[in-house]
């Protein structure tokens, strides 16, 4: 990769022969000037799993990594990866269905994390543990948390992130386990803060608890309130 050392960012899209020698190469790159990447649809990256850190080379600058829907990539690859990228803010690991919560504590153990930015969507096997232990490491610098189809994610959640997310802009619960009481405990705690909520598809989520988002959230742009069924028609009116 010596070639690509003023290169900064590095986008791939539905190439199935990205290697996971590959990938760590360029990230391990010390002496580039890469600051993002972002694979999309790659096959191939399941041979991550068989590296070890102690093989590449540490000290990647990147800052946002994007690894959308790549099967193959699982708990090993994410530790991997939080080891050898340390300043990463921003992270989009949607539709990695093969990750758990070790796979997300390991990412966060590797180093002082200060996400900005957390999408994990799709990632059904993700569940409060995980997301709790986002919030209380990089609560404080959290502006975006998107964790739409994360089905195993509940009220217990949103009670953390109500006490640790005073900077939380955009939140998207859409198809998440959470409950009106939960909701009430989000916005009452930091309800002025947020400019998006979706809460599509969440089946615990009823008309009662409109007044109160009405009431609190005064800077909401985006409201997102589709596949309610606790939703009383007239309430939307």
């Amino acid at each position: 990769m010596q070639s690509s050392l003023t290169l900064e960012v590095l986008q791939i899209e539905k190439c199935r022969c990205i290697s996971g020698m590959g990938l760590f190469a360029s990230l391990s790159n010390k002496g580039g000037k890469l600051k993002e990447i972002q694979l999309k649809k790659c096959g191939g990256t399941s041979e991550m799993q068989m590296l070890h850190p102690s093989s590449i080379s540490h000290g990647s600058r990147v800052e946002s990594i994007c690894l959308a829907n790549c099967p193959g990539m699982g708990d090993s690859c994410l530790a991997l990866l939080g080891w050898l990228c340390p300043h990463t803010t921003k992270i989009d690991f949607t539709g990695l269905t093969d990750i758990t919560d070790e796979g997300m504590l390991a990412f966060l153990s590797a180093a002082n994390r200060e996400l900005t930015s957390v999408n994990i969507s799709g990632c059904v096997h993700l569940t409060d543990r995980a997301v709790c232990a986002i919030v209380h490491q990089c609560g404080n610098s959290l502006r975006s948390l998107i964790m739409d189809g994360c089905e195993k994610i509940s009220d217990k959640a949103l009670v953390i992130i109500a006490r640790h997310c005073q900077h939380l802009e955009d939140l998207d619960l859409s198809m998440c386990s959470v409950s009106d009481e939960g909701v009430k405990q989000l916005v009452e705690a930091m309800g002025s803060t947020l400019s998006s909520l979706s809460l599509c598809g969440c089946c615990g989520v009823t008309h009662k608890i409109l007044p109160l988002i009405q009431k609190r959230c005064k800077n909401l742009l985006d409201l997102n309130l589709k596949n309610c069924r606790g939703m009383a028609e007239s309430s939307l009116i």
